[in-house]
């Protein structure tokens, strides 16, 4: 509301009563106008009241919020939501049993964590919204630091839904020679490169994370609102832009075991060359994203 002046109001809710006086101080020491703090557990409110733009940050895991986020999405035509995750152990592999549980996905916890977290999440998300005859559409998706964001656009349709459930898929992943596609249920589950047997993860989401035309008009307010951290959001919708394109994540130290590990910027650059796309990732400084395969990555680099 301080920061934009097309919001009308804001409710601020969360079960934790002392949570809520902390929020209450914020707002009066801010000098805040049309925000109310609500100490509630967020699904009663979500079931109870019509919101323009909802958004999902607990303590952990968001997936028991889902639901009741559907329900309100039910009241909409269209709209927005954001989601943001902690539970990145359980996100990104090292606890699959609990990614079982909350997500409905066997995660692969090898070189694709943090982005294979994130289509876990949007798998999940998409799901759930489905079962009410709404489509989702992830238009900014983040893994930074301790957490994971995702903003989504909805829309009530089920044809489009359906079309999103079918970009909704498994990956086979050989840990052999580390090639990697997405497969429907009744695929072969052998790896044609080399013939191994592949281990078999998901359900993700196998489509883009992010909207290129979202990232533009984010940047476009970032750059006129001087954020004190405005470089480093930037840089980061940048390398974003840059990625957004369909293709796999790559571990160059994997791809490249027991050979000469090359820069990133000369895979890249062979890519490229090569006449595949390529970029860097916010996920780490050595992950790839490229519509090659594994081996035709050894390739270029080879060249």
């Amino acid at each position: 509301i301080m920061e934009n002046d097309l919001v009308e109001s804001a409710d601020a809710v969360d079960i934790s009563a002392r949570a809520c006086e902390i929020a209450h101080e914020n707002i009066v020491l801010n000098n805040a106008k049309g925000i109310s703090v609500i100490n509630a557990d967020i699904r009663h409110v979500l079931l109870d009241r019509n919101y323009d733009l909802v958004e999902i940050d607990p303590f952990g895991t968001p997936a028991p919020y889902i639901w009741a986020l559907s329900e309100s999405c039910m009241r909409r035509r269209t709209g927005h939501f954001s989601i943001t995750a902690t539970d990145t152990a359980v996100l990104c592999g090292a606890e699959q049993k609990a990614c079982r549980r909350g997500y409905g996905s066997a995660p692969l916890h090898d070189e694709i964590v943090h982005e294979g977290a994130l289509r876990i999440l949007a798998a999940h998300v998409q799901r759930v919204l489905a079962q009410n005859n709404i489509a989702v559409f992830p238009v900014l998706s983040l893994s930074h630091r301790h957490y994971l964001k995702m903003f989504f656009r909805f829309e009530r349709s089920a044809s489009k839904a359906d079309r999103n459930l079918n970009g909704i898929m498994h990956m086979g992943y050989c840990r052999k020679c580390r090639h990697r596609i997405y497969m429907r249920t009744g695929d072969s589950g052998v790896c044609e490169v080399c013939g191994s047997e592949f281990t078999m993860a998901g359900p993700f989401w196998s489509g883009l994370l992010d909207d290129a035309g979202i990232i533009g008009k984010v940047s476009e307010e970032i750059a006129g609102r001087g954020y004190k951290n405005s470089d480093e959001e930037m840089k980061i919708l940048a390398q974003l832009e840059k990625q957004n394109f369909e293709g796999m994540c790559y571990d160059l130290h994997k791809v490249f075991a027991g050979m000469p590990i090359p820069k990133t910027c000369h895979a890249i650059g062979a890519l490229s060359e090569s006449g595949f796309s390529a970029s860097e990732t916010i996920y780490k400084k050595w992950i790839i994203r490229t519509d090659a395969a594994v081996q035709e990555i050894r390739d270029a680099v080879k060249k």
